[in-house]
């Protein structure tokens, strides 16, 4: 290969990390310019596909909440609710048995999000509570957990 021809693959190389060019020129101006591949402004079908941890949701969404949620939302955000303070309990007893002793102020949060009433005036402030209180449940296991 010759030295011209490897100049140019290296720099067709470091072009093709830009992105594509966008020829379509459809707002009928000299749009001829570089286009990046995954701008948070293209299309949903250039974007990468999802995969992984991202492919399926642990749980309800917290953004795609409604102002008014459904009896279906709050019976999930519910069942979050009891499998996560479940899991708190269970990691605050796991310490215990293993004797390890939480820091006084770990102790009394954990106390207290286990013993939690998520009770609010309106469905809409107390799924905002569910979130909250799921959110609060799973950090304290993980600290908890990690002891």
């Amino acid at each position: 290969m010759t030295r011209a021809c490897a100049i140019v693959l290296a720099v067709l190389a470091l072009l093709g990390g830009c992105g594509w060019p966008d020829w379509s020129g459809g707002d009928g101006n000299a749009n001829t310019g570089w286009r990046s591949g995954w701008s948070e402004t293209a299309p949903a079908t250039e974007q990468a596909p999802r995969t992984g941890w991202q492919s399926r949701p642990a749980e309800p969404s917290i953004a795609a909440t409604t102002a008014i949620p459904s009896a279906e939302e709050m019976r999930l955000w519910e069942e979050q609710w009891a499998r996560s303070r479940r899991a708190l309990a269970d990691a605050q007893a796991e310490a215990a048995a293993a004797g390890r002793n939480l820091a006084p102020e770990v102790s009394a949060e954990v106390t207290e999000v286990v013993n939690r009433e998520v009770t609010a005036p309106d469905d809409a402030a107390r799924l905002e509570r569910l979130q909250r209180s799921v959110s609060d449940a799973r950090r304290l296991a993980e600290i908890v957990g990690a002891g």
